[in-house]
C-alpha cells in the first residue's frame, strides 16, 4: 500500500542541484566514517534540532558521530543551500530521515523511492517523504570517478506504480530498458560535494561504480 499525504504543498515537481554543499572537514570526516563503519546507518533528526544553533554538530561529533554528521547535512543542504525551495512548506515538515551508505567498484544503488521506513514496518504502508536529498561526499575528484551518477525519474509514483521497487513488478530487464530510452529520467553526473533536493515522490538510483 502507498499513501499519498500532504499533496497539498507549496513545491512539488521539481529537481535542484547544489555544489559546494559541505566544508571539506565534514566530508573528510562523513567519508572516513561511512568507512570505517562499512555498513549503511540511519538517523531521523527532528526540524527544531535543525534550526537549533545550541546544539553545537562540532562538540556533537565526539559524542554521537551519526547524530553530528545527520545533522550538518540537512542544515548543510536543505537549509543553508535549499531553503528557498523548502520554505514555503517548512510548516509541514517534521523531521528529516538522513541515511549514509558507501558503494565500492561494481556496486549500484537499485531503484526504488524513499519512504519511512519503520511506519512501513510496523503498518505495510508506505509513505513518501515531502521532498528527498542526496548528497556525494567520495573526495575523488570529477575525472577519478566513472559512475555512481545520480538517476531520477520525474513521472513520480505513476512510474513507480508501473516498475516496483528494483523494477519487481516489471522485471529488471524493462525497467533498464526504460532507463535507456525514456526522456522521463534526468541523469546528474557524481561530483563530490554535489547535494540534490527533489520532490519525494520521484523514484530514483544510482548507476554502477566502474
Amino acid at each position: 500500500k502507498i499513501c499519498c499525504l500532504n499533496k497539498n504543498k507549496k513545491k512539488s515537481k521539481f529537481i535542484n542541484i547544489f555544489d559546494d554543499v559541505l566544508s571539506k572537514d565534514w566530508i573528510n570526516f562523513a567519508y572516513s566514517y561511512a568507512i570505517e563503519r562499512n555498513k549503511p546507518w540511519g538517523v531521523y533528526v527532528l526540524l527544531s534540532e535543525v534550526f537549533d544553533n545550541a546544539i553545537d554538530i562540532n562538540e556533537l561529533k565526539l559524542t554521537n558521530p551519526i547524530k553530528a554528521i545527520a545533522l550538518n547535512a540537512a542544515r548543510s543542504l536543505f537549509i543553508n543551500k535549499a531553503y528557498d525551495v523548502i520554505k514555503d512548506d517548512l510548516n509541514l515538515i517534521h523531521g528529516i530521515a538522513v541515511w549514509c551508505l558507501s558503494s565500492s567498484e561494481n556496486q549500484a544503488v537499485d531503484y526504488h523511492i524513499d519512504y519511512a521506513e519503520l511506519y512501513r514496518y510496523e503498518n505495510n504502508i508506505i509513505i513518501p517523504p515531502l521532498f528527498g536529498g542526496v548528497c556525494h561526499l567520495s573526495p575523488l575528484s570529477d575525472d577519478q570517478m566513472i559512475g555512481g551518477d545520480f538517476l531520477i525519474n520525474e513521472d513520480g509514483l505513476n512510474h513507480y506504480f508501473k516498475y516496483g521497487y528494483k523494477g519487481k513488478l516489471s522485471g529488471i530487464d524493462k525497467l533498464e530498458e526504460d532507463i535507456s530510452t525514456s526522456s522521463n529520467w534526468i541523469k546528474i553526473k557524481y561530483k563530490s560535494n554535489r547535494g540534490i533536493v527533489f520532490d519525494g515522490d520521484y523514484p530514483h538510483c544510482a548507476s554502477k561504480i566502474n
